[in-house]
């Protein structure tokens, strides 16, 4: 059995007129042909999804078709094949999704505090009083207001960190689930030049690293690729598996 795993690229296209002589190769030697999928794929059909949105549909169909149930994951130590159709998995993910950022509302987590007995009276409430009376120390300035407003719709020069909390969550969402929002917010980042020339993809190997880094630096950070990723978990108590590090 050959097994080949495509990139999302060619999975949302299949469905498209100048990819039928892929779909007819595929469905004559579909026989000793395997197309795992995995969750990373669904990252980026998700931020699609949508009731009425029918190419969302095609894009799950055509997964579904290409993989049936040949469904490979990282499990902490090693690379895990499961046995579960892309349909099946979107119920899990769907209900995923849906659970997580409920469980992101700060306004529900800190009523839930309030809820609990503590010794003193509405912690969450205290919380929440504080937050509120804490301004975030952003400036907003011409350069940096486009995007600001992108994720934080409500910024001005009184917003507290209680705003910016409770805006967080539902722009974190649409960027995981909203895909025109996801494309516009790109777009913005990418007007502020943060974006690698258009010639990035063919760097050689041994150019990619240092290319990264002088961008970085033209970008005033300070920071290099791997400080980035090293600093993403300094903090963390269990150790970085070689899959989370790459």
């Amino acid at each position: 059995m050959i097994r080949i795993y495509f990139d999302w690229s060619v999975i949302s296209n299949f469905k498209k007129d100048e990819f039928i002589e892929i779909r007819k190769f595929i469905s004559e030697h579909k026989d000793y042909l395997q197309f795992p999928y995995s969750p990373t794929h669904f990252q980026d059909l998700m931020k699609g999804y949508d009731v009425e949105n029918e190419y969302f549909m095609q894009d799950l169909k055509n997964l579904n078709y290409l993989s049936e149930k040949h469904f490979l994951r990282w499990d902490k130590y090693r690379t895990e094949p499961l046995c579960l159709t892309p349909e099946e998995y979107f119920e899990l993910e769907k209900n995923n999704n849906e659970d997580m950022f409920s469980k992101m509302d700060i306004e529900k987590m800190l009523h839930d505090i309030d809820d609990y007995d503590y010794g003193m009276e509405k912690l969450g409430s205290l919380i929440k009083s504080a937050y509120k009376s804490t301004p975030t120390g952003i400036q907003i300035t011409d350069d940096n207001r486009e995007i600001l407003q992108k994720i934080f719709p409500n910024i001005d020069t009184n917003y507290s960190m209680w705003d910016m909390m409770k805006d967080i969550t539902p722009s974190l969402k649409k960027i995981f689930t909203d895909r025109q929002y996801y494309k516009d917010f790109k777009k913005v980042i990418i007007g502020k030049g943060a974006k690698l020339e258009q010639n990035s993809g063919n760097w050689s190997s041994d150019e990619v690293i240092k290319n990264i880094d002088d961008f970085l630096q033209k970008q005033n950070t300070n920071l290099t690729f791997i400080g980035i990723v090293n600093n993403h978990y300094e903090n963390r108590k269990e150790p970085v598996n070689r899959f989370e590090y790459y």
